[in-house]
């Protein structure tokens, strides 16, 4: 499987860590192999140098020139469509549910915790009953020994 994220003026980077953290934006230069030139208007992301180790890549990128204005951006990312692309993610989705989990209240956490225990009930309760339809896995091939054992003794 080949790599495909490179790092390259247009891609959307996923800021993880800082102040900035959890925040769109878009490479706009490339400083040096450490650090890029990001913007990401209508992200709340001002134009400012960050280094890679606090950025992701993202699977998208946006055919820009170096060096775009933010205005010229705020268009081309308007017309892409980047808020309702990332919404689809698998990642976006999964940072939505810790979001929604950390803003729970003590009863919800407890309606949450009541409703594991009941669904872990049903699951123990149905593995049960496909446990007791079927057969054992060994119990043909453990009684054939014995047999044989005791044949032996004879």
């Amino acid at each position: 499987m080949t790599f495909k994220n490179f790092v390259q003026i247009g891609r959307v980077v996923y800021i993880n860590y800082g102040p900035l953290a959890g925040r769109l934006a878009v490479i706009v230069d490339v400083i040096d192999q450490n650090r890029a030139l990001v913007d990401g208007p209508g992200f709340g992301v001002d134009r400012q140098s960050i280094p890679f180790r606090r950025v992701a890549l993202t699977k998208f990128r946006i055919s820009l020139s170096r060096g775009i204005s933010s205005a010229r951006l705020q268009k081309h990312l308007e017309k892409f469509d980047l808020k309702g692309k990332w919404a689809k993610t698998s990642l976006a989705q999964r940072l939505a549910i810790r979001k929604k989990r950390a803003l729970l209240n003590d009863f919800e956490r407890f309606k949450v915790q009541l409703l594991r225990q009941k669904f872990s009930r049903l699951a123990r309760q149905h593995a049960r009953v496909l446990a007791k339809s079927q057969p054992a896995a060994g119990g043909k091939k453990a009684a054939a020994p014995a047999k044989k054992a005791a044949e032996k003794k004879k």
